[in-house]
C-alpha cells in the first residue's frame, strides 16, 4: 500500500508540473486583428512553454465554440508565426480541413487538404520544387507555384489527378465564391491550355503553361480585357520597399511621451491598397502604446499612393501587414 500511495503522489506531483506549465494566451479576430477579450475574438490562440527536450513552441488555437482550430509548433511567435513540423488546422463545424509540414516557416514533404467527411481532397508535393520564397505567403515567381499537384479528387466525380497525372477541374458549392479553373496536369504541373472564371461570373481567364511555367495570359472583365505573365501581383509601393523605408524614415516622429518613458516595440498595422492604389482600412493589428499606435497609423495614411496588386492582370482589392519598430 505504501508503494501504491507513493505512485499516487509522484502521479500527482507530475499533473501539478504540468498544470503550471508558462504559457500565452491570446485573442483574435478571423482578419488577424488581436484584440483584448475573449467577447471580442473569433478564436483564441495558446503559445505553450518549450517541452524540455524541444526548441519549439506548442501552439493551439480553438475557435470561441470550443472546437479545435490549429495545432502544431512553432519556433518564433512575435512578429509572426514561424511553424516547425506538422501543422493539423480543423473546420469551425469540426473535423480535419488541411495538414501540412513545415521547415522554418515554410512548406515542405506533402500538404494534405481533406473533405468535411475527414476523405482526402489534394495532395501537394513541395519537396520536388527548388523555388525559394522570400515569405511563406509571397511567391516571388507566380508563374510557377513552389509545389507539384499529387493528387486531385471531386465529391461527386471522383479522382481527378493522380501521381500527378490527369485533368484538374474545380467546382463550388452553390452559394460560393472564388476562382475555379480547369486544364490537364502532366508530371503534377499544369500543361498546355488552362481556362477558368472568377464565381459568381465577374471575370473569366485563358492561360497557356509549359511544364508548370504560365507562359501567357488574358482576361476579360466588363468588356475590358487584360494581358499578363503573373498570375499574382502583390501591391507595391512606387520605388519598392527602399522607397517606402525612405519615405517612413523622413516622415516618422518617436513620440515624446514614449520616448520620455522608454517605450519601445513594435506596432503592426493592417491596411487595404485599394484597385486604384489608393489606401484605406487602416487598423493596428498588434498595439505597443497609445502614441506609438498612433504615429505608425498617422505614417500609413499619409503614403503616397500605391500600384495596386493583380489578380490575372487585373487590378483588386489587396490587404497587407506593415510592421513598425520603434527602438532607442
Amino acid at each position: 500500500m505504501k508503494r501504491i500511495a507513493l505512485i499516487l503522489t509522484l502521479l500527482g506531483f507530475t499533473s501539478l508540473v504540468n498544470a503550471q506549465k508558462k504559457q500565452n494566451i491570446y485573442f483574435f479576430t478571423n482578419d488577424g486583428k488581436e484584440v483584448q477579450s475573449r467577447d471580442s475574438a473569433d478564436f483564441v490562440r495558446v503559445i505553450q512553454e518549450p517541452d524540455s527536450a524541444s526548441a519549439n513552441f506548442p501552439l493551439l488555437e480553438d475557435y470561441i465554440n470550443g472546437k479545435p482550430k490549429t495545432r502544431g509548433e512553432v519556433s518564433a511567435f512575435e512578429p509572426r508565426l514561424v511553424y516547425e513540423g506538422q501543422t493539423l488546422r480543423y473546420r469551425k463545424s469540426g473535423g480535419k480541413e488541411s495538414l501540412t509540414n513545415y521547415k522554418n516557416g515554410y512548406p515542405v514533404h506533402h500538404r494534405l487538404f481533406y473533405f468535411s467527411d475527414g476523405k482526402v481532397n489534394m495532395i501537394l508535393d513541395y519537396d520536388s520544387i527548388n523555388t525559394v520564397v522570400s515569405t511563406p505567403a509571397v511567391i516571388p515567381d507566380s508563374r510557377m507555384l513552389p509545389y507539384r499537384l499529387v493528387y486531385y479528387a471531386d465529391s461527386v466525380d471522383g479522382v481527378m489527378v493522380e501521381n500527378g497525372n490527369g485533368y484538374f477541374k474545380q467546382k463550388l458549392k452553390p452559394g460560393e465564391s472564388g476562382i475555379v479553373q480547369e486544364g490537364t496536369v502532366v508530371g503534377g504541373f499544369k500543361e498546355g491550355d488552362w481556362s477558368g472564371a472568377g464565381a459568381p461570373g465577374d471575370f473569366s481567364f485563358k492561360e497557356k503553361y509549359l511544364k508548370g511555367k504560365l507562359i501567357s495570359g488574358e482576361s476579360l472583365q466588363n468588356g475590358k480585357s487584360y494581358t499578363y505573365t503573373f498570375v499574382e501581383e502583390v501591391p507595391t509601393f512606387e520605388g519598392g520597399m527602399g522607397g517606402f523605408y525612405t519615405y517612413v524614415q523622413k516622415s516618422i516622429r518617436y513620440p515624446e511621451d514614449a520616448f520620455k518613458q522608454q517605450i519601445t516595440g513594435s506596432v503592426s498595422v493592417s491596411f487595404v491598397v485599394e484597385a486604384d492604389g489608393s489606401l484605406s482600412g487602416f487598423k493596428v493589428i498588434k498595439s505597443v502604446s497609445q502614441s506609438l499606435d498612433k504615429e505608425a497609423l498617422r505614417i500609413m495614411k499619409g503614403s503616397p499612393k500605391w500600384i495596386p496588386g493583380k489578380q490575372n492582370g487585373i487590378p483588386v482589392r489587396t490587404m497587407l501587414n506593415m510592421p513598425f519598430t520603434f527602438a532607442r
